[in-house]
């Protein structure tokens, strides 16, 4: 604990299951892990807003300077373009901080009900007016999962929105019963994301060389709700596409339970 107090926030107790204050020592180490994640989200949003904050606001700058230079009424135009896409890459970074934000507050609450995944996962989708043909199955037999629907949806689309990005041409969507989970597995005809890099795509802030568009909190996010709902979320590469596979195992509730409401 004095390592603890002196800012050495990676340090753990050991925990003996003989121990009187193990529960003690188990919610001490939950803490400490707590902070240590905390600290080291604080330093990458700081690392990342520095950047995505001041390569729009130097534009800006630019921008303006040429406008005070320009008397062409086109190329004033062309500036006014130039200026509100950098006002609009700036909103951007905005919005995910405060989303990012919301999620990071103590208290969240989930508002979980039944829902079919197999009526309610296709109608999400058509409303995002995919751009790139989307091949389903696993839809015979339905699925219900206890999830909050807002949340959820936050979590699916921004997965989602990734794959129609990065996909080239094809992305799969598959829903497997098991007996006591359900599985959604979303695979892309996309580059993929490297073995070596997919543990880090779920922090918030990170961005792949190849990600040119967005502030790398997509991911961060849809892993922040799967553990919200103990979904188990693994990133791994696509044997049917040679693309990405993002894959949802969720706890199966039972049938009579879910099919007493509607989804």
């Amino acid at each position: 604990m004095n390592a603890f107090g002196q800012g050495e926030f990676s340090s753990h107790i050991p925990v003996s299951r003989f121990s009187y204050v193990q529960q003690i020592e188990e919610s001490f180490n939950q803490m400490a892990q707590r902070i240590t994640d905390l600290v080291a989200d604080n330093k990458m949003l700081s690392r990342a807003v520095s950047h995505d904050l001041r390569t729009p606001i130097a534009r800006l700058r630019f921008g303006l300077e040429m406008l005070e230079a320009t008397k062409d009424p086109t190329k004033l135009v062309e500036h006014l373009k130039h200026l509100n896409h950098d006002l609009d890459e700036m909103e951007s970074l905005v919005e995910s901080l405060l989303s990012y934000a919301k999620m990071e507050q103590a208290e969240i609450h989930l508002t979980k009900q039944p829902v079919n995944l197999v009526n309610w996962l296709p109608q999400l989708v058509e409303h995002l007016h995919p751009t790139h043909q989307i091949s389903w199955q696993g839809l015979s037999n339905p699925a219900w999962v206890m999830i909050d629907k807002e949340y959820a949806s936050m979590m699916f689309t921004n997965c989602l929105v990734n794959a129609f990005r990065f996909a080239r041409n094809e992305i799969h969507v598959k829903i497997t019963v098991n007996s006591n989970t359900i599985e959604c597995v979303i695979d892309d005809d996309g580059l993929g994301i490297p073995e070596h890099e997919r543990e880090h795509v779920l922090k918030p802030f990170y961005r792949l060389d190849s990600a040119s568009k967005g502030h790398g909190m997509g991911l961060a996010i849809v892993a922040r709700i799967a553990n919200w709902h103990q979904a188990q979320l693994t990133l791994t590469h696509s044997l049917i596409l040679n693309g990405l596979r993002v894959s949802f195992l969720f706890k199966r509730t039972s049938i009579n339970e879910g099919e007493t409401q509607k989804s």
